[in-house]
């Protein structure tokens, strides 16, 4: 079953690190990422952590 937060809206997925722990520092990867996804299927438009990327 998946909910959307209550608090911001958003479906929070995580992906893996594939046992490669350095891969989750990779800002061009997906591995080990916390992924917010909107109600229609769309990242959202602004950045979780403004300022850090």
């Amino acid at each position: 079953m998946f909910r959307f937060s209550p608090v911001d809206g958003y479906l929070h997925v995580t992906t893996g690190d594939n046992h490669d722990g350095p891969l989750s520092q990779n800002l061009q990867r997906l591995d080990g990422k916390v992924l917010r996804i909107d109600r229609d299927g769309r990242p959202p438009s602004a950045p979780l952590c403004i300022g850090l990327l």
